[in-house]
């Protein structure tokens, strides 16, 4: 029977990851899933919200979104605005997919991209919480 063998290094990096890999598994479960459903079908607003809440996700509607995505980008504060270049800080961005596209169509309509940097995940929460906030009152 062959015998493997490694180098402690690897064995220590190797464990050091598993553990790592299990603690991210953990917060990840822990971490209440909120989605914001923009549609202006109520339908399928409607369908979604029962779908994803029997998935355990907490949502919020909206029918419209241009000025309220504008208002959710101008609540962020901890958010830059623009593009990733591979920096450590978290970034919104206004997007819209459709003006790129060329192998398929977008019809989805803009959102806003957001690349998730190195800040407290606590604090980029609240600071969601309060761009999705703007974002809902915009749309009232």
């Amino acid at each position: 029977m062959p015998v493997l063998q490694a180098a402690p290094e690897y064995v220590w990096d190797d464990e050091r990851g598993q553990r790592a890999n299990a603690n991210a598994a953990r917060d990840f479960q822990a971490t209440p899933v909120r989605i914001l459903i923009v549609d202006d079908d109520p339908h399928i607003r409607d369908l979604l919200v029962f779908a994803l809440g029997k998935a355990g996700m907490t949502t919020a509607q909206a029918s419209d979104g241009e000025d309220a995505r504008a208002a959710l980008i101008d609540a962020l504060d901890l958010f830059g605005i623009g593009y990733s270049w591979g920096g450590y800080e978290s970034l919104a961005l206004p997007v819209d997919p459709a003006r790129h596209r060329t192998a398929t169509r977008w019809d989805a309509g803009p959102l806003v991209r957001l690349s998730i940097g190195l800040e407290d995940p606590a604090d980029l929460i609240a600071d969601l919480d309060r761009g999705f906030a703007a974002y809902r009152a915009a749309l009232a």
